[in-house]
């Protein structure tokens, strides 16, 4: 997703070639919102094509889980 274009690519050659009925993508790209403008053409492609997309969250270790805490203690 770092390389929105080579990630349409790959998601197109997924579907295409490999059979995949949907994609996955993280929730965080290098600390960006998926609901960038330069992510609107995978989405768009994906409503397209009427696939189903899973949302794998994600985020830093940087982040904790809690406002208390200054490190994750389990990194959930």
């Amino acid at each position: 997703m770092d390389d929105p274009d080579a990630a349409l690519r790959e998601m197109e050659r997924a579907l295409d070639i490999l059979g995949a009925r949907g994609i996955q993508i993280y929730t965080n790209v290098l600390g960006k919102p998926l609901d960038g403008a330069e992510f609107r053409s995978l989405f768009d492609e994906a409503a397209r094509r009427d696939i189903g997309i899973w949302l794998h969250p994600a985020r830093y270790d940087t982040f904790p889980d809690y406002r208390r805490e200054e490190k994750s203690l389990y990194e959930i």
